[in-house]
């Protein structure tokens, strides 16, 4: 079944109408989008779907995403509130993002420490990173390589926020 906006419906509802003019997103073999990677984009491209997660799925006047989607989408999985699921120490996920929220239950606190709660982020390969920070009206996005696991996405944070300034 070929979804309502066409073949290419993800340019058409969402990267076309926020400006995401270089981005491109691949699908699998049978098809279909990959909407958990494969999104490649130069880091502009990448700050304007920030930009749109900041504004709560508003571009401009305009509403792209469901209302309320953001908020649901950067809750805690259920699942993860109830019992540690294989993850990794200080992952806590979200039903989109990467989230910096405390799950008790599981005995996790804030995993990015020194950044500010409301946080989220889509983590990408290599520690290619989107991150919106709603309380700082911020949007940081990176590009890079590191595949030598020296890299932390909390201390990277911590220092952006340190150079951004309050």
């Amino acid at each position: 079944m070929v979804p309502r906006h066409g073949e290419d419906w993800a340019h058409a509802v969402l990267r076309d109408r926020i400006g995401m003019t270089r981005a491109t997103l691949e699908r699998d073999g049978a098809g279909t989008y990959v909407g958990s990677s494969y999104l490649w984009a130069p880091p502009r491209d990448l700050a304007r779907f920030g930009l749109l997660l900041l504004a709560d799925g508003c571009w401009g006047a305009e509403r792209i995403l469901p209302p309320g989607w953001v908020a649901w989408s950067t809750e805690v999985e259920p699942a993860l509130a109830r019992e540690s699921i294989d993850r990794d120490d200080g992952d806590v996920q979200g039903r989109q993002f990467w989230l910096h929220r405390p799950v008790p239950a599981i005995g996790q606190g804030l995993p990015w420490e020194g950044v500010p709660d409301d946080a989220f982020a889509a983590l990408g390969h290599w520690k290619q990173a989107i991150t919106v920070i709603p309380s700082r009206s911020l949007v940081i996005v990176r590009v890079a390589d590191d595949r030598d696991g020296t890299f932390t996405h909390a201390e990277f944070l911590r220092r952006t926020l340190a150079a951004v300034g309050p």
